[in-house]
């Protein structure tokens, strides 16, 4: 049972190792991330937390001055691009 199961590791990291080998050949590049565990207890209650502050602050006149900001900024990069 050991014996298959060294096989069965041995197989799987090598059929990973030439799938990332082919992703490579075509100019792609492995990136991995750590993201927030939406399962984890207390996240719903935080997203909560933080859209309703982002909603408060979007109805000030900082936060709509910084909306604008980056409106334009995004219309201006978008400008640049080619058809």
């Amino acid at each position: 049972m050991k014996q298959a199961m060294s096989f069965t590791k041995r197989n799987t990291a090598q059929r990973v190792r030439e799938s990332r080998d082919r992703m490579r050949a075509r100019g792609m590049r492995l990136v991995q991330i750590w993201v927030p565990d939406t399962r984890a207890p207390g996240f719903a209650d935080e997203l909560s937390r933080q859209c309703q502050a982002l909603s408060d602050w979007e109805t000030t006149s900082e936060g709509r001055a910084e909306m604008a900001f980056w409106d334009q900024a995004q219309a201006e990069a978008l400008a640049d691009l080619p058809d």
